[in-house]
């Protein structure tokens, strides 16, 4: 007998959608367990249909692959072209849609991103789509051990939002359920709060404490510039979504909201991709709703322990099909996880491609190492790496940030090693870096055009 979050907690509503749900989250579940090669071999079905479908269907993938492609095996698929960022935000929609779709795969709504590697992509989303998002979330749900009706707090970003005043003095939005879509219909959430990205960190806190609010989903940024107004707030949870999730803030923000961190990786245009193993700090890929892939620059697949590009294909979206898009992230495959899950592993997301320095001849590298070390600073706050040039980089630091001689000798020698090559380091502070208006905080700009 099953006792997961469906189990203890669904309302019993009968609706199609909401049973489509119910049916969907079952798959996800059970594929925890499924032998691997099972597994594979119905990722390999969905993905042919797909691959099918949209080489018929659709004008940008029918120019990209030379016309209707078949998918038999694993190297035929890894053989597509890739669908890079700029092609999908550069096409226009009639380009990036089938000509009819009909049910489920019907288009029902449209997203766009934040534009935080300079281009913005719109996305349409099928009712199919959002099933399986709602199922993915079920699962992180019952992977987190949450009770739904418990209180949730979101602070999220909204591209329509326009009036920055409103925004700013805002005392959030008051829901009945934190859950309101599909998922509301499903379980029985409790009372939630919205804010949106850029209200004041004084009336986000003061409605953390004043409700006795239990969880908090937002991105980590955001709950780092929350930390200064807790006052002894403790949350049971914290959900952290869209940005990387670096293990230096995850502990800082633990010991600050005395709770565990639970992390989830997404995107606008693929939805659910991977989330928190419950019994590791490791990634399982939700791999009945998407593809997850990490590649080298030549788009080999990466070894485990080696970081690579994140390609993304969504299984379930035919109203827009994503196939092999580079997302624009960078990941690293881990050897196993501790829990024994079938499910693709991830041992970390390492930032956004635009979060690496560069280097003579194309190379990049993400600073890791002087990110690292400034996150473990005592008396930095709040930091940006800017390269001016292949050795030339300035760092910002914000408030009452310092940096003595000592870490800068430190600093200089792990950008000397990064560059491979004797480098200038300028430090300048400010009185702050503000985060971009969908609450990421961007910590590496490169600001120089390179040779060719």
């Amino acid at each position: 007998m099953r006792s997961d979050i469906l189990a203890r907690h669904d309302k019993g509503i009968r609706h199609p959608t909401l049973d489509a749900i119910r049916r969907a989250f079952v798959d996800l579940h059970e594929s925890q367990w499924t032998p691997v090669d099972d597994l594979r071999a119905r990722q390999l079905s969905l993905v042919s249909h797909l691959v099918s479908f949209a080489s018929a269907n659709v004008p940008l993938y029918a120019e990209l692959y030379g016309g209707p492609k078949s998918i038999t095996t694993w190297d035929d698929f890894r053989e597509l072209p890739t669908l890079e960022r700029s092609c999908a935000a550069d096409a226009p929609l009639s380009r990036r849609v089938p000509a009819r779709t009909i049910g489920l795969a019907a288009p029902i709504s449209e997203t766009t991103t934040s534009g935080t590697t300079g281009k913005k992509v719109v996305t349409a989303r099928s009712l199919k789509f959002e099933i399986w998002r709602a199922a993915c979330r079920l699962i992180e749900y019952d992977w987190a051990r949450i009770d739904p009706s418990g209180s949730c707090l979101v602070v999220r970003s909204d591209t329509n939002i326009l009036n920055t005043r409103v925004r700013i003095e805002s005392k959030g939005d008051f829901l009945a359920s934190w859950e309101e879509g599909l998922l509301g219909g499903l379980l029985a959430f409790g009372k939630g709060i919205q804010f949106q990205i850029g209200s004041r960190e004084e009336a986000i806190a003061a409605a953390l404490q004043e409700h006795s609010i239990d969880y908090i989903v937002t991105t980590p940024t955001t709950m780092e510039t929350l930390i200064p107004y807790m006052r002894g707030y403790k949350a049971k949870k914290l959900f952290t979504i869209g940005e990387m999730l670096y293990e230096e803030t995850r502990a800082k923000l633990e010991q600050a909201y005395c709770t565990k961190v639970f992390d989830v990786y997404g995107t606008r245009e693929v939805g659910r991709v991977a989330a928190q193993c419950p019994d590791s700090n490791g990634y399982h890929v939700h791999d009945l709703n998407v593809i997850l892939e990490i590649v080298d620059d030549d788009g080999m697949p990466c070894p485990p322990g080696q970081p690579g590009h994140v390609l993304l294909t969504s299984l379930h979206n035919f109203a827009m099909p994503m196939i092999r898009y580079r997302v624009g992230d960078i990941a690293v495959y881990g050897s196993s996880c501790p829990c024994n899950r079938s499910l693709s592993f991830v041992e970390r997301f390492e930032g956004r491609e635009v979060n690496r320095i560069l280097l003579p001849g194309g190379r990049k590298r993400i600073a890791r190492t002087i990110s690292k070390y400034l996150q473990l600073c005592p008396t930095v706050e709040n930091y940006q790496i800017k390269q001016w040039g292949y050795t030339d980089f300035e760092i910002l630091i914000d408030g009452l940030s310092v940096l003595n001689e000592n870490d800068l000798g430190t600093l200089k020698s792990l950008l000397d090693e990064l560059v491979e090559q004797e480098a200038s380091l300028r430090v300048t502070h400010v009185d702050t870096i503000p985060p971009l208006p969908s609450g990421k905080r961007s910590q590496t700009q490169i600001l120089f055009t390179p040779d060719e």
